[in-house]
């Protein structure tokens, strides 16, 4: 019999154990499905264990008497649902599970040593305490045991730690005294050596076992051991309690083994249920020590311990190769990786401008094609063997900049053929754009829209931003003399040219380029070396991450390459982001990427709260010093890199000739002055006016530097933004003759303009030599090297100099040794000049040393290292970087042969189950599931009640109406909205029954001739109105506190709602609410369940699992007790795990006697038009024992919209934080989002599924479309 995803298997377990008075064993699985146990009692206690791990706590109870002791068995079956597609699986699918103590009799004592211990226990047992050491064998174990991957610290068993906890007998209490003591549980680890203990033996002998009451197999209790508060904690924040590296046990199910039962020996290591995990274990060890030598890693069963290499290992390719017993994967592997190894790796840069310059000589024909000196030409120099071009093979992308002809004329194809050929020498493919594309991308939306925006400019402000009055600005050659000499066309008068309308057009000219760009980096791309990256620079190109990563999707059904998005401009507040009508567009494109980078960390704040506000996008902090933003299931990391100048290039540049002629034609012009220095951009931003004002009250308040100092201050006009240009020189231009005029008598200020973006680097290095300090009021800045520059050009021998630098700068966070200044405290600044002026030698060297270092050690392919290790890191540590194939709308007959790496719900399979079923069940949430919710991390939502009321598409309610008139179907929305919201949104589909209120009260689907739905309401005996009393004033006071929030009252709960809130504010009030809410309703039997965008307070035996299991009950009583063989449960939030939990559990007591069972609440008619109240509502049918066919297979689907931590093993502890992983989820599926539950539905209603572009369209009226 087939394996199928979906697929429900009942397992039962046997294990001999002799375990202390008053301990239990449990089972619980940790692979490949999804275990339940019904046995508790208490409802609202979830006992399911997700997919691929297993709370330590929970699990199923396993069962003895005094005739079958020490053999202990599941008196119920474990409920585990195949989550697997792949073909590989199909004839066999291995399930891990462990054994698990729980001894609520036994107790620890806290912060005894371990003689203590064994003396106690020794005494207790009637025995010296001088005895007690001979017994160590039979008393403890060990082996350090790391804890399991998704975030727990490490905890050490071994015996000779000081603070061990091992179990004893609860006669220790007398020997013990007023010690404390806990709840523990263990697992089985027979492979723990330790001093007191034989060497683990070899796969095939046999070990020793001592079969006494109180002892474990060939070693009493050598699991590790935790305490059940420290489990209980751990738990409670959502991390899992399984120690890492505890072995598992397999069993292989091919078929349906019904009736057979594999029988167990506690810590045994010949039990063959351990033999996969050692296999797999020695096959890893020997890959692993095959590069490190032979003989270093131990063999599990070899006579040297492997406790301490196992903890050494990567678990990640531990559980790859056990991912289903298949030990030909590591091999291969091995192989792939062995031949990768000798492969670069391929690095393509991508940029807008090239770093190149391009010459041709038009008598000749001939072309010329250097590097500039641009950080990013500097990645590409030629560095030595073991650098970047060792490791990768690099190519450029981007635009060039070419001469103009003489006559105005385009170049033709063959006078650039030759131009060709140079460039792929040095590996550069040049896009030639269209002009008029060009212009509207680079000028118009670029340059008027993006930049200032970026550099938090209102776009009330923009009307200084244009660049469409034309004007000349001298010659084509770089001027040098006096300003006078540049004749500008403008009159005095600036009028803006400002004009919004335009916006459309160079919005869609800047999507073209960023797909003319995508497109051909994916040409480029092969995907047949080690590995592919691609490193996008610049704010002109944020759209490439995305529109690569949906080609690649589209091409290979999955994303293939690492991308790398930098940033090298500074990053806009959100408030001045969310001006921009394509910022969301914009976010969207930069977070497809796996890192983005800043080169300062305020760059990066303004970025996550962008993404906060605007996408709704949570981010944290990961081990290592990362931030994680989480989205779209993956988690992208941004980093912040600072890059220094390029030390060997500004060597060479200050030995040169020109440098020294420079400097010294500035020290005799200015002999016995102090030299000011400053060189910037014609911009409002670079802050020139600033400095101009401050250096004017310098020397009107400090007169005695009116004939000692000057000023040399060098503009530099590029030509990009015309208007901001020319609007800032006039004003320059007036600062600088109001100060000629003013100190005429002394020559104050050196003052030159450039037609040109840069000034040659012997300019540079020959002005940087020449003074004494450097001064730069920027406003707003990113990358700027200049001032790292001038330090270095300073270094001893020569005299220190002074950097002045503005607060707003991206370098005033790099530079320890910096004087900061604000550029719009004149005051300030002009003493900050003076202070400089008069600073002592001896703290100018000072302050010299401590930039010095960072100046000379971080070159840009060091920068570039940092950025690819963290590439590296983030690959390893996501899970989602490189996400398997998922079947998409053109591949679903195919994807149950598709190899998914996390369980995917395969629509395929759910359809071709519902076909082969006639008792089907079908339960759906509603908001967040039918209807689409916005983030409740948004600032502002588009719809400000969220989903409340909200209709799904009409093609989801013509799929609800179709499968809820099918006989075979039932089919219930199961909503935490009220009912009146509910019947309003869908009530008018007759045939589809409805649970409000996360449950407390429900409808049946009408019958035939029933005019509207029927509803009743469950009775947890609570009183409701005592509750109320108290807990809605508590409520009104935050609601009056809090704007935006709301008050909700239901059946049976009360609920408070910040999703219209400032998310960061509303999210603050819940917590501090919580905590008056529990003070104050602690004597009532309520809970509290903290939701997406709020917090309810609901009877505690109340939840979504209740009504779904009535409903499940019902429906399989039906016709005679038909039973059922399909269940399809979908739900997207937190409070729809009770309802996954609920149906593992139904799948568990079929067959049970009823009296074993919890029965459903009491249940009365919620509306008294209910005159004859249906007596099977009312009543629950007292039996378990359903009709089935044996040889039929049973379906249950649990899937959660959005992926979730379904407690993957292979990730790793060490590298990623939990949180950044996401919550987790008792589902054995998921599904990406809501779009998908349509396509689910339509496809079992038999419609025709169409590809979809972004969203859904609600124009139909049913919803609103976020995405307009």
């Amino acid at each position: 019999m087939e394996n199928r995803q979906g697929q429900v298997k009942r397992l039962h377990f046997a294990c001999r154990a002799n375990l202390p008075i008053g301990s239990t064993l449990r089972v619980t699985t940790v692979g490949y499905g999804t275990t339940t146990s019904s046995n508790s009692t208490d409802p609202n206690t979830s006992s399911s264990n997700s997919s691929s791990s297993t709370r330590a706590c929970e699990g199923v109870e396993m069962i003895t008497s005094p005739d079958t002791y020490p053999l202990w068995k599941t008196r119920r079956p474990v409920i585990t649902v195949n989550n697997i597609t792949s073909e590989e699986y199909i004839t066999q699918c291995a399930t891990r599970y462990r054994y698990i103590v729980y001894s609520p009799a036994a107790e620890v004592a806290v912060g005894e040593t371990a003689e203590d211990r064994l003396n106690a226990t020794a005494a207790a047992a009637g025995h010296s305490p001088g005895s007690a050491s001979a017994s160590a064998s039979n008393v403890g174990g060990g082996g350090s045991s790391s804890m399991h991957s998704m975030g727990m610290n490490s905890v050490s068993s071994s015996p000779t730690t000081a603070s061990m906890s091992k179990l004893v007998s609860s006669s220790r209490k007398a020997v013990l005294g007023n010690a404390q003591y806990t709840k523990v549980i263990e697992y089985e680890n027979p492979w723990a050596a330790t001093p007191t203990t034989p060497a683990p033996p070899r796969a095939g002998s046999s070990p020793t076992f001592n079969d006494s009451v109180h002892s474990f197999g060939n070693t009493s209790m050598t699991g590790p051991v935790l305490s059940s508060n420290s489990l209980n904690s751990r738990l409670s924040s959502g991390v899992n309690g399984v120690p890492e590296h505890t072995p598992y046990r397999t069993t292989i199910l091919a078929g349906d083994k019904k009736g057979e039962v594999q029988v167990d020996t506690w810590n045994c290591a010949e039990d063959a249920t351990f033999r996969p995990y050692m296999e797999a274990m020695n096959m890893h060890m020997d890959v692993m020590s095959a590069g490190v030598g032979a003989g270093n890693i131990s063999r599990l069963g070899s006579s040297a311990s492997s406790a301490d290499a196992e903890d050494d290992e990567d678990d990640d390719d531990v559980d790859n190769v056990c991912a289903a017993n298949n030990m030909d994967t590591i091999i291969a592997a091995s192989e792939d990786d062995d031949q990768a190894d000798n492969e670069k790796s391929q690095l393509y840069l991508v940029c807008f401008h090239l770093p190149l310059i391009v010459t041709h000589d038009a008598a000749t024909g001939e072309w010329q094609v250097v590097w500039n000196e641009s950080l990013l030409a500097k990645t590409t120099q030629r560095l030595p063997v073991g650098d970047i071009t060792s490791q990768y093979d690099l190519h450029w992308i981007g635009t060039a900049t070419l001469p103009q002809k003489a006559d105005g004329s385009e170049y033709t194809d063959e006078e650039l053929e030759p131009l060709h050929v140079k460039l792929k020498e040095l590996d550069c493919t040049v896009l030639f754009l269209p002009d008029d594309i060009r212009r509207a991308h680079y000028y118009g939306m670029c340059k008027q829209v993006l930049w200032p925006a970026f550099h938090n400019i209102d776009l009330l402000d923009l009307s200084e931003a244009g660049f469409d009055n034309i004007y000349n600005v001298g010659n084509n050659n770089p001027l040098v003399g006096d300003y006078d000499a540049v004749q500008f066309s403008v009159s005095n008068s600036i009028v803006s040219d400002w004009d919004q309308s335009r916006l459309e057009d160079w919005w869609a000219a800047y999507r073209r380029v960023n797909r003319i760009f995508s497109d051909h980096v994916c040409s480029l791309v092969t995907h047949k070396t080690a590995e592919s990256i691609i490193w996008v620079h610049d704010y002109h190109l944020s759209l490439v991450p995305k529109y690569i990563h949906t080609s690649e999707v589209i091409k290979y059904g999955c994303r293939r390459s690492k991308m790398v998005f930098f940033l090298h401009i500074p990053f806009p507040t959100s408030q001045i982001f969310r001006e921009l009508e394509c910022g969301d567009a914009i976010l969207e494109g930069m977070l497809h990427s796996n890192i983005i980078g800043f080169h300062a960390f305020d760059h990066a704040r303004h970025f996550l709260h962008s993404c906060k506000r605007i996408k709704g996008c949570d981010y944290d902090t990961l081990v290592g010093g990362l931030i994680g933003v989480k989205f779209d299931k993956r988690v992208v990391v941004v980093d912040m890199s600072n890059v220094s100048i390029e030390v060997d290039q500004t060597t060479i540049g200050l030995e040169h000739p020109e440098t020294h002629e420079i400097c010294e034609r500035y020290k005799t012009k200015y002999a016995k002055k102090h030299v000011i220095a400053g060189v910037d951009v014609a911009q409002r931003l670079s802050g020139v006016a600033q400095k101009l004002l401050a250096f004017e009250r310098l020397l009107a308040d400090y007169p005695v530097w009116q004939g000692k100092v000057v000023l040399i201050q060098r503009m530099l006009i590029p030509n990009s933004r015309r208007t901001d240009e020319i609007s800032t020189l006039k004003q320059v231009r007036m600062l600088v003759n109001r100060i000629k005029n003013t100190f005429s008598t002394h020559h104050v200020i050196d003052y030159m303009e450039f037609n040109q973006s840069s000034l040659r680097m012997h300019e540079r290095l020959g002005l940087w030599l020449a003074s004494d300090i450097y001064l730069s009021t920027v406003v707003r800045e990113g990358l700027n090297l200049m001032p790292l520059e001038y330090i270095y050009a300073r270094k001893e021998p020569a005299e220190a100099g002074v950097v002045i630098a503005s607060e707003f700068s991206a370098v005033c966070s790099v530079l320890n040794g910096a004087l900061r200044v604000n550029p719009f405290d004149v005051q300030m600044t002009a003493s900050c000049i003076d202070k400089a002026l008069t600073m002592p030698h001896i703290e100018r060297e000072g302050r010299r040393h401590r930039d010095i270092d960072f100046v000379s050690s971080c070159p840009s392919s060091q920068w570039t290292r940092n950025v690819l290790r963290d590439l590296s890191e983030i690959t390893c540590m996501n899970p989602e970087v490189h996400p398997q194939v998922q079947p998409t709308l053109k591949n679903r007959e195919n994807s149950a042969l598709t190899t998914t790496g996390e369980p995917y719900a395969s629509p395929y399979e759910i359809h071709k189950a519902y076909n082969e079923t006639s008792k089907r069940v079908i339960i759906l949430d509603f908001n967040g599931t039918l209807v689409r919710k916005e983030p409740t991390g948004k600032y502002l939502k588009r719809e400000i009640l969220g989903t409340s009321g909200q209709k799904p598409p009409s093609t989801v309610m013509k799929a609800l109406k179709t499968l809820s008139s099918d006989p075979q179907n039932v089919v219930f929305v199961v909503s935490g909205d009220t009912q009146e919201n509910l019947e309003s949104a869908i009530g008018s589909i007759s045939g589809l029954g409805l649970a409000a209120s996360n449950g407390a009260c429900f409808a049946w689907p009408c019958k035939e001739g029933q005019q509207g739905h029927q509803w009743y309401s469950f009775e947890f005996g609570d009183d409701w109105n005592a509750v109320k009393e108290l807990a809605l004033p508590i409520m009104s006071k935050y609601t009056a506190r809090t704007n935006g929030s709301t008050m909700k009252l239901s059946d049976a709960s009360i609920g408070w709602s910040y999703y219209s809130c400032d998310p960061e504010w509303g999210s603050l009030q819940a917590r501090h609410l919580l905590v008056e809410l529990e003070h104050q309703l602690a004597a009532f039997d309520v809970r509290f369940v903290t939701i997406k965008g709020g917090l309810e307070v609901v009877p505690k035996m109340m939840n979504k699992g209740v009504v779904v299991k009535k409903i499940l009950r019902e429906v399989a009583s039906r016709n005679n007790q038909q039973g059922l063989d399909f269940i399809l449960c979908i739900g997207d939030d937190v409070t729809d795990e009770k309802m996954f939990t609920s149906v593992y559990k139904f799948k568990s007591e079929e067959n049970d006697d009823y009296h074993n069972v919890v029965p459903s609440p009491a249940v009365k008619p919620k509306s008294s038009t209910i005159v004859v109240p249906d007596e099977r509502v009312m009543k629950e049918v007292p039996s378990l024992r359903y009709k089935s066919d044996p040889e039929n297979i049973d379906y249950a689907f649990t899937i959660t919209v959005g992926k979730k931590n379904m407690g993957n093993p292979s990730v790793n502890s060490a590298v990623v934080d939990p949180s950044a992983v996401g919550p987790s989820t008792n589902a054995s599926l998921y599904i990406n989002d809501a779009t998908e539950v349509e396509d689910i539905l339509v496809t079992l209603a038999g419609g025709e599924v169409t590809e979809r572009s972004m969203s859904w369209d609600f124009n139909d009226g049913g919803g609103i479309d976020f995405f307009s």
